[in-house]
């Protein structure tokens, strides 16, 4: 049987958990063109979860544009991108889509390429001005609102990543987007992404253009005993037998984060081969194995961070401590003042190797922790 843990792309059908009552209550905000921002640490199965409503909206008539900004590196990119989901809402043959996004965006001077999927791939041939991208960005994003009303039906615009639009165009960027879009009627915007802090800040500061624009979801985790059933009944299909109390140790040792749960399963399937039963020492295997298989990664990610960081991690990394401020801490692993642990902090942050949870620092990948502790 093949394995039936799935990680590190969207999870669809019989392998997505739950998450029953933020799909509803997403569908439901979009369908009433709400502008809603989705909140979620890294992996915890934002974007499989926007591909279920994506689904759900679909079978209730809606139209659906989504454009994920991590593939975007400029503004025109994300203009060309925006441009060329909007023409497939049109139309699905690909010559007539291609006329349509060439009549929209020609001074960005398109190229175009058909994906294997028969979606469009587009590039930019050539750095337009600012204002033109503006201006196009502008009538781009009208066109949804123009498509609901000429169709009749809800249109719901998807925006992955939204964070990225900062180092796009800065706050004036948000406010732009806000002026055009907040005068339509038709059209539900969903705008998510993974970095808290950035886009918790977005809908929480006055200063801000999307402040209190619409509801706000955090995405939590999944309930543990989902996750047991879920489990349970993954193993049992392949005819192996796995205990209550191991499932709760495994949910337990990825901290109940969805991509790490499903990992260490999977990783537990393939080392259990034709065992027919987990014991609590194939979790210690398959941890040891996951990380072995990344080590190369991890080591060069170490050395090129300084010593002040690396201490730093280490304290993170063993728990001892949980306030990485305090004085104890300081002295425990060498870093001289304060404000050297402020400035780490930071810059790690940056790195995308902690993030802050309420007022704890945590690994973003829980794999290099433990690297960092077996080293």
């Amino acid at each position: 049987m093949k394995n039936p843990f799935i990680y590190g792309k969207i999870v669809t059908g019989e392998s997505f958990v739950n998450r029953k009552k933020e799909k509803a209550d997403l569908t439901k905000s979009l369908l009433d063109s709400q502008v809603v921002f989705l909140i979620s640490s890294r992996r915890y199965g934002k974007s499989s979860l926007l591909k279920k409503v994506s689904d759900e909206l679909k079978t209730k008539k809606a139209q659906v544009a989504y454009i994920d900004l991590f593939k975007c590196s400029s503004l025109e990119q994300f203009v060309a991108q925006y441009a060329g989901v909007l023409a497939s809402l049109e139309t699905s043959v690909a010559e007539k889509a291609m006329k349509l996004i060439g009549e929209w965006i020609a001074s960005l001077r398109p190229q175009f390429t058909i994906n294997k999927d028969g979606t469009l791939g587009l590039e930019i041939d050539a750095r337009p001005r600012e204002q033109e991208v503006y201006q196009l960005l502008e009538k781009l994003m009208e066109k949804p609102q123009g498509y609901a009303k000429r169709h009749k039906c809800p249109v719901v615009v998807m925006i992955d990543e939204f964070q990225e639009i900062v180092r796009f165009g800065g706050e004036q960027l948000e406010k732009y987007l806000r002026a055009v879009i907040q005068g339509q009627k038709n059209v539900g915007y969903v705008f998510s992404g993974s970095k808290r802090s950035m886009l918790t800040d977005m809908v929480s500061k006055k200063s801000r253009a999307f402040y209190h624009s619409g509801p706000v979801m955090y995405l939590d985790k999944i309930d543990q005993e989902e996750w047991v059933q879920y489990i349970k009944d993954k193993f049992r299909q392949g005819k192996i037998a796995i205990d209550d109390v191991v499932i709760r140790k495994i949910i337990q040792k990825a901290q109940n984060i969805p991509y790490y749960v499903q990992s260490l399963s999977h990783k537990i399937w393939e080392l259990t081969g034709d065992f027919g039963r987990v014991e609590e020492k194939a979790m210690a295997a398959a941890v040891e194995a996951i990380v072995d298989e990344s080590r190369h990664v991890y080591g060069a990610l170490w050395e090129l961070l300084p010593s002040t960081q690396q201490r730093l991690l280490e304290g993170i990394a063993r728990g001892v401590i949980e306030n990485p401020l305090s004085q104890d801490f300081i002295t425990r692993y060498q870093m001289n003042s304060r404000s050297t642990v402020m400035t780490s902090l930071k810059l790690l942050e940056k790195k995308d190797i902690l993030e802050k949870t309420g007022k704890k620092y945590i690994f973003c990948d829980i794999w290099f922790s433990e690297w960092v502790l077996k080293r």
